[in-house]
């Protein structure tokens, strides 16, 4: 167990860095929310647990060092106080060398079922999006070394976040449904392939391809040496478009926003991918990135 929120946790964010008031009020409120997810989906009830609060108590600004502690004061050392406690730290700690690994997708392994790994998918999400895009680290100091690093926070984007989630399927009655043929139709213009859905299935199993050539987003142009095959789905209330070749999904109530949802994953990951050395990356994620380098042919 390397945390304990009797002791103290510490996070800290990129040296230099400026914290404003409105993101510390964020980073508190969204651990809390980790901690009651963590706490109703991982541990026995407990009447300790169930109003649990921690709360800021040290900023070391020069070092840019958050330290929280379970409040109101430490319990005492008695032994029916403390287990419940450190349960809590222990799981704590699974789900930090989780996110330690950047493989969110393993929520699912953890937790199964649909409503609670969905629960701590988007706690996990807003938790680890609080500190910023710089990121952060979970220390702990050392009176003769200053800060030593527990774990390094790695990235959780909203492309990560869809994949982690599972679909809840709602049973329904066949009788209600009538099938239809989905049309596509594709517009060519010059910095993009829109397409747009004449007709959709209405069941929720059906797919059509999505093929584009040329990816837009963010001011540029990425225009692919060949057409970059997608899985796009017409579920009842959204549309997803899944490469499994590259990872990414992008999702939206509209095919539009679904587009776009995409084309800000697919620069993501090939910003952040080359961004980083090979050995910072797995195997499977450097793999990625060779793809994705080969598979770009120029960028406007």
């Amino acid at each position: 167990m390397k945390t304990n929120f009797i002791k103290g946790v510490s996070f800290q964010l990129k040296p230099g860095a400026h914290v404003l008031l409105e993101q510390l009020a964020g980073i508190s409120k969204h651990l809390n929310a980790l901690l009651q997810a963590l706490i109703k989906y991982d541990l026995i009830a407990d009447d300790l647990l169930a109003h649990l609060q921690v709360a800021l108590v040290h900023l070391d600004a020069p070092h840019a060092v958050l330290e929280f502690k379970l409040l109101p004061a430490p319990l005492p050392e008695h032994t029916v106080f403390k287990a419940p406690f450190e349960q809590l730290s222990q799981q704590f700690d699974k789900l930090l060398a989780l996110a330690h690994e950047g493989n969110y997708f393993e929520l699912r392994a953890l937790y199964q079922h649909p409503e609670s790994v969905n629960a701590m998918v988007q706690a996990m999400y807003g938790f680890i999006n609080s500190f910023g895009t710089q990121g952060a680290l979970v220390v702990q100091q050392d009176p003769a070394h200053g800060y030593q690093t527990l774990y390094a926070l790695k990235p959780f984007s909203p492309g990560a976040k869809n994949i982690a989630m599972m679909p809840h399927h709602v049973a329904f009655d066949a009788g209600n449904y009538d099938l239809a043929v989905a049309t596509v139709a594709v517009a060519k213009f010059d910095k993009e392939q829109p397409i747009a859905i004449q007709e959709l299935f209405q069941l929720d199993d059906q797919a059509v391809a999505y093929a584009p050539q040329t990816i837009a987003v963010n001011n540029k142009v990425y225009h692919l040496q060949f057409p970059l095959r997608c899985a796009l789905q017409k579920h009842r209330d959204y549309y997803l478009i899944e490469s499994e070749l590259l990872g990414i999904v992008g999702t939206g109530t509209s095919l539009d926003e679904a587009r776009n949802s995409f084309a800000q994953e697919f620069d993501f990951i090939y910003q952040r991918y080359n961004s980083l050395e090979a050995n910072q990356l797995s195997a499977r994620l450097n793999s990625i990135k060779h793809i994705l380098n080969f598979m770009v042919n120029s960028i406007e």
